[in-house]
């Protein structure tokens, strides 16, 4: 009696604890999807790789307080400065994957970097994207006192007198100077590059007559050509740039399809849950249709893409295939 009465309990028991067992397992995964959904309970912040004042900062600031609305939660900006966005870019691969840290990178740690220098982090995969968040084009300025008065003779000349110009770019491997090389592979000329450390020093110069030319930000350029100090002749979207609705697109100069933009976006470290992703992507959306954001980007000239992680990782694969074939043809070597 007394064993058949054991031997009872014990199925008791192991019923019991497969029971539990189970039950920690069911309980596990609803946790976490509950988490998912509470999500933001704290502020979320936003790295930006560039220093405070610049573009992508403002633009970052301006987006941030749009999207603390929506989510209830402070959106905060951290400015991690160096080289040429990878600090930021590798801070964040680093961070926990709770959605609670982004990067807003760009066109350097998600595009060049990868191609030019070895000893960097594959960013466009420890980084998953968000979204896009703008394009921005560039404008092709020249010494005051250049003969070509347009567009379309300074590139019959560039093509005519092949290793006579130069331009100048921020740095070796920034994409001022691969888009300049681009231009000139695209009408089969050679032209000379002399790097500098930043793009201002570089737009002096222009203006100083000391280079020929540059492929600017509008930022750079707008002041510059105002005073008179250089020409502006082409950008380098794919349409005309409002700011300055005169000048030709490169690509309308027999270039068809040429195009070079840096880019902004929202990544965030591998591992993060889509339910969170998803969430960024709907208050990130939903800022950038806020009258502060609207009024910002037609100020300032930038170009708003199709949002989403699709969408933004689609160009990232589309602009890394144009820029290794640019530098593979100028032998560029990696570091």
């Amino acid at each position: 009696m007394l064993f058949r009465i054991s031997v009872q309990i014990r199925a008791m028991l192991g019923r019991g604890l497969i029971a539990f067992i189970t039950g920690l397992a069911v309980l596990t995964p609803i946790s976490a999807v509950q988490a998912q959904d509470a999500y933001p309970q704290k502020f979320i912040r936003v790295v930006v790789p560039f220093s405070a004042g610049g573009l992508t900062d403002v633009v970052a600031r301006t987006i941030a307080a749009e999207m603390s609305k929506s989510l209830g939660q402070s959106v905060v900006v951290e400015n991690r400065l160096g080289a040429a966005g990878a600090v930021a870019a590798d801070f964040v691969s680093t961070a926990p994957a709770d959605g609670y840290t982004v990067c807003m990178c760009g066109s350097g740690p998600m595009l060049l970097l990868p191609l030019i220098d070895s000893k960097v982090k594959n960013f466009p995969r420890e980084l998953p994207p968000v979204s896009l968040i703008y394009l921005n084009d560039y404008v092709l300025i020249a010494r005051s006192t250049l003969a070509a008065p347009t567009a379309q003779e300074l590139i019959a000349d560039i093509r005519a007198n092949s290793g006579k110009y130069s331009f100048g770019s921020a740095g070796m491997g920034n994409i001022q100077q691969l888009g300049m090389e681009l231009l000139a592979s695209s009408i089969n000329a050679k032209m000379i590059h002399v790097p500098y450390k930043g793009e201002q020093p570089a737009a002096v110069d222009v203006a100083g007559g000391q280079i020929d030319m540059l492929m600017s930000t509008l930022s750079t350029a707008l002041p510059l050509v105002k005073a008179g100090k250089v020409r502006a002749y082409a950008v380098s979207g794919a349409e005309r740039n409002p700011t300055m609705p005169q000048l030709p697109t490169i690509a309308s100069l027999g270039l068809p399809g040429f195009t070079v933009y840096s880019h902004a976006g929202f990544n965030v470290p591998r591992g993060t849950p889509q339910p969170v992703i998803d969430k960024l992507n709907e208050a990130l959306a939903a800022a950038m249709k806020s009258p502060a954001a609207l009024k910002l980007f037609k100020d300032i000239g930038l170009v708003t893409p199709q949002l989403g992680a699709p969408a933004y990782a689609d160009y990232v694969r589309r602009e890394t295939e144009k820029w290794a074939k640019v530098v593979k043809s100028i032998e560029f070597k990696r570091q």
